[in-house]
């Protein structure tokens, strides 16, 4: 299996790039892709940049140039459920741009939501492992007034800047996705100390996460 991992900062992949066999690099739209194999699978590491353009870009490309059967969003985001915690890990039930003024929501793939749910109670992480909404904006929130507003708008649970725009192409092209997100702030004021106090401990997170449903062969048995 083909399987793509994008994630906007080269940090957020570290766990499964020192995994990757055969590494081969390519600097291509302003963003690198390391193309390498883990166990029985091609792996295509993209790091796109921030940002919903270079995510969208990077997203075609993949598919188009790599013929990748399934993507992966590993990274951090901002919590705008009150219920999560930093460390708290999303899982994406579905994504949306909530700076478009089209209210049309990306459903994840099923299949990968469950693979990985189970891969993150397999590894048994501080925080909570929960399925839920994300939502993509090419601004960051760090408002208390601008996070209550998506809260009561689109009733999301997460804020970030790629997720639903890489979401977007894989609709398009009918390539299955999953977004996974570790809550490195709670999306207000402060969110920039909460981040520099919670980021080196939870940005790996995810990646791990990718990293679990690989060895324990859970893609074999999506495939199959």
């Amino acid at each position: 299996m083909r399987i793509g991992i994008m994630s906007a900062m080269e940090n957020e992949m570290k766990p499964v790039l020192k995994n990757l066999t055969g590494a081969e690099i390519q600097d291509k739209l302003g963003g690198t892709s390391y193309i390498g194999r883990i166990r029985n699978h091609d792996i295509v590491l993209t790091c796109s940049g921030i940002g919903k353009v270079k995510a969208a870009a990077h997203t075609q490309y993949l598919i188009d140039h790599f013929q990748v059967e399934c993507i992966f969003l590993i990274g951090v985001a901002g919590a705008i459920n009150p219920d999560l915690q930093i460390g708290d890990i999303i899982i994406s039930d579905r994504a949306i741009e909530y700076d478009c003024w089209q209210d049309q929501w990306y459903q994840a793939d099923r299949r990968l939501i469950e693979a990985a749910v189970n891969a993150g109670k397999r590894l048994r992480l501080t925080g909570r492992i929960l399925v839920g909404s994300v939502l993509t904006g090419d601004q960051p929130c760090v408002d208390m007034g601008k996070k209550s507003q998506l809260r009561q708008h689109f009733a999301g649970d997460c804020v970030e800047m790629e997720g639903a725009a890489i979401a977007h192409v894989c609709w398009m092209n009918a390539v299955p996705f999953v977004i996974i997100r570790a809550i490195s702030d709670l999306a207000t004021g402060k969110a920039i100390d909460e981040i520099k106090r919670s980021f080196n401990e939870v940005v790996e997170w995810p990646a791990r996460i990718f990293m679990e449903i690989v060895n324990c062969d859970d893609l074999l048995q999506i495939t199959h």
